[in-house]
């Protein structure tokens, strides 16, 4: 169940791999699609049930092992379901509405990226996994938005989502690093059953956890934008 963000993200590749305009390709990235929505639903028999984690370090940094952190529970259940299901219907719709476009498998390759960016994002055990799957996002937007790269347009909004981007990253970023800093830790249990602090910003006392919410949520509307 872990490894669901994997079958997106290979069907992508592989779609990549071979010539771009052919119903081989299509017909890959659309099944690739439905064994992950065909997954999604095999989970909903763990509703209600405990949380699985899975745990493995990512880096170490002067005794603070960083971890990489997924977890299966009610909510991550709920949106891979929903991410799955939205993917399949675009992929679908896209598979007919681009039959003559000569970029489609390129653009079905990119939808595929997409739908395992933000699956790896629904999983997410901790901030830190969290911020991975967010960069992973908003490359593939970038990349999807661009598809018609020679075009002015797409090209111009590509660059604006680049740049609005940008700023999501270093208030989610900066989270990260006040997680870190003051709890050692970016582990969603663990922050949340941690006791609150006030921090000093120049001559304001302010909540650390109000403000590592405000961060996050400031990085949600720059991906909304």
């Amino acid at each position: 169940f872990f490894l669901m963000p994997l079958i997106p993200f290979i069907g992508g590749i592989l779609t990549l791999v071979y010539h771009f305009r052919n119903e081989n390709t299509n017909l890959l990235t659309n099944m690739f699609i439905l064994i992950s929505l065909c997954v999604s639903l095999l989970l909903i028999g763990n509703i209600n049930h405990q949380a699985l984690y899975y745990e493995f370090p990512f880096f170490l940094i002067n005794n603070l092992d960083l971890q990489i952190k997924l977890q299966i529970d009610n909510l991550s259940i709920v949106m891979l379901l929903l991410i799955n299901f939205i993917s399949f219907i675009i992929h679908r719709y896209s598979t007919n509405y681009l039959a003559s476009d000569v970029t489609q498998g390129r653009f079905m390759a990119q939808l595929s990226l997409l739908t395992a960016a933000v699956s790896l994002l629904v999983i997410s055990g901790n901030l830190l996994t969290a911020f991975i799957g967010w960069q992973f996002v908003g490359l593939s937007l970038y990349i999807l938005l661009n598809h018609y790269h020679y075009d002015n347009n797409a090209n111009k909004s590509a660059k604006k989502n680049f740049i609005i981007n940008r700023v999501g990253d270093l208030s989610f970023l900066t989270a990260v690093i006040l997680c870190y800093v003051y709890f050692g830790n970016s582990d969603f249990n663990f922050i949340n059953g941690a006791n609150d602090i006030n921090i000093n910003i120049f001559t304001y006392s302010v909540s650390l956890n109000t403000l590592i919410v405000c961060l996050i949520f400031i990085a949600v509307m720059t991906k909304s934008a």
